[in-house]
């Protein structure tokens, strides 16, 4: 499990994604360049971030 603890309420909020995230599940991004650019947006990341694509 994840290095932090959430309280019941607190999961509760979590999105889909995120709630994966804290359980540590691995996710993978399959859409398309429309979702890839809001996630690109969504996770704020700029012309120095890095990204990993696998290709499966």
């Amino acid at each position: 499990m994840s290095g932090y603890s959430l309280s019941i309420q607190e999961i509760e909020t979590l999105s889909y994604y995120d709630f994966r995230s804290y359980l540590e599940v691995p996710c993978f991004h399959v859409e398309n360049l429309v979702s890839t650019e809001k996630l690109t947006e969504l996770c704020q990341f700029d012309r120095d971030t890095s990204v990993v694509i696998m290709q499966v």
